[in-house]
């Protein structure tokens, strides 16, 4: 964890440096889906589910800003063999926002950070464990700026999740922009 800390950090004072353009703090819920996949000894679980977020950040420049939010992952479940399996996860994020305005309007984003996660198992309704920890989170995406201030996003994220195949949480979302 303390690379990814190192990372952010060093990130945070280039966009610091930086901060003499339109700055503002800004908020936002997402909607979406989960999709998790994980094989162990042969055997693979693929799962998707309802998925939802709240977000804020402080953009300190038109370029560069700070965020962090919470994500519940909903319940992916898959059947392996007959048998019900089941990942209720969620968790918090910390990232640094990186955009890249097209035009008045459009935005491209970039985001790397910190996902702090948990999760728990079930087979047939019954937990068999828990599991937590502290990785890298990317996503990319795209904002529709509207002149009310208010935006509408789209994003995949990643999170590099140790024996775990895939963990994605693709999202729209509508912002807020206190400026």
């Amino acid at each position: 964890m303390n690379k990814y800390v190192l990372a952010v950090t060093g990130l945070l004072l280039f966009a610091v440096t930086n901060a003499n353009a339109e700055t503002g703090a800004y908020g936002g819920v997402s909607v979406g889906s989960s999709v998790v996949k994980e094989t162990s000894e042969g055997v693979t679980f693929k799962g998707n589910d309802f998925a939802w977020a709240v977000w804020g950040g402080y953009m300190f420049n038109d370029n560069f800003g700070i965020e962090a939010g919470w994500a519940d992952w909903g319940k992916p479940d898959d059947t392996i063999e007959g048998i019900k399996a089941a990942i209720d996860a969620s968790g918090y994020q910390v990232v640094l926002l990186g955009v890249l305005p097209i035009n008045d309007n459009i935005d491209l984003l970039g985001k790397a950070g910190v996902a702090i996660w948990e999760s728990e198992y079930f087979i047939e309704s019954v937990s068999i464990g828990e599991d937590d920890g502290n990785d890298l989170a990317l996503g990319i995406g795209a904002r529709w700026n509207m002149e009310s201030g208010l935006g509408i996003r789209a994003e995949l994220e990643w999170y590099d999740i140790p024996d775990t195949d895939r963990a994605w949480l693709m999202m729209v979302g509508l912002q807020w922009n206190f400026k």
